[in-house]
């Protein structure tokens, strides 16, 4: 009788043991649960804002962009769209930014200050710039979710070509366009892009021609792509592929470069 009541005994006990054993892996399993998908929300937060920057000398945009102008809106109706002329960009660096305003005036080739301006610009505001002459072919909205976006123009070209000295010196592989990129406010990378213009102005200006190659290598595309390629984080930059031919220049799926390159003419 007595071996039976320790039997029952036994047996109760080990029955509340394995009870507390299941309660305890199911609470660390919601717990789990719980811990994940707190990843995964802070994983989807927005970090770059719904914005456009784009930019024109002046409100009297030539007829050419009007389709371009239209896309961007149409294709991305829920970003709200800023647009600064020559004249904004000068009030708007003299107010934010007026040691980066002396730097703006000092670089020679007006593309350049453009190219510094784009910079600043969404590091300041974060969101996405496009030149006026990209057309949008699918909503950025999936992209906000990034540090940063830059889209791969092309592959590096043969080093027997001039344009590619400066980038086979330094061994990079792939050219990164600028113009079209996305960045959250007060970005670490684009800090690096802007910071380099500045505190290397007088270089910049020493070295001045009046090259494409000057511009690409200064504050352009090769610019770009050598700080990018020194950058020790790079795993906070989503860079979009260009599926197409390197004579093709896209942001991704999300728009296209129409090449208009007025710069190289008269902006």
């Amino acid at each position: 009788m007595s071996i039976y009541i320790y039997f029952l005994i036994a047996t109760c006990i080990l029955l509340i043991l394995f009870k507390l054993l299941l309660d305890t892996r199911k609470n660390n399993h919601l717990s789990l649960l719980y811990s994940n998908q707190e990843y995964f929300q802070n994983y989807k937060q927005e970090k770059i804002p719904k914005l456009i920057i784009q930019t024109w000398k002046d409100h009297n945009i030539p007829k050419k962009y009007d389709y371009d102008v239209h896309s961007v809106k149409m294709v991305n109706p829920d970003f709200k769209r800023l647009f600064f002329t020559d004249n904004d960009i000068e009030d708007f660096l003299k107010k934010n930014y007026p040691d980066y305003y002396l730097t703006y005036l000092k670089l020679p080739v007006l593309i350049q200050k453009i190219d510094f301006f784009r910079y600043i610009a969404v590091y300041h505001f974060g969101g996405f710039y496009y030149d006026l002459d990209m057309s949008a072919t699918y909503p950025l909205n999936d992209l906000v979710y990034y540090d940063t976006v830059f889209p791969i123009e092309q592959v590096r070209g043969s080093c027997r070509y001039k344009r590619w000295k400066t980038l086979c010196n330094q061994k990079v592989p792939i050219v990164l366009g600028n113009y079209a990129f996305g960045a959250s406010p007060k970005n670490s990378f684009l800090k690096i892009c802007i910071d380099n213009i500045h505190y290397n102005i007088d270089k910049l200006i020493e070295s001045q021609n009046k090259t494409h190659n000057y511009v690409y290598s200064t504050t352009g595309p090769d610019y770009i792509s050598v700080l990018y390629h020194k950058y020790p984080n790079k795993n906070t930059i989503k860079l979009l592929e260009n599926p197409k031919s390197t004579k093709d220049h896209v942001f991704g799926k999300y728009a296209k470069h129409n090449f208009y390159g007025t710069w190289k003419k008269k902006r």
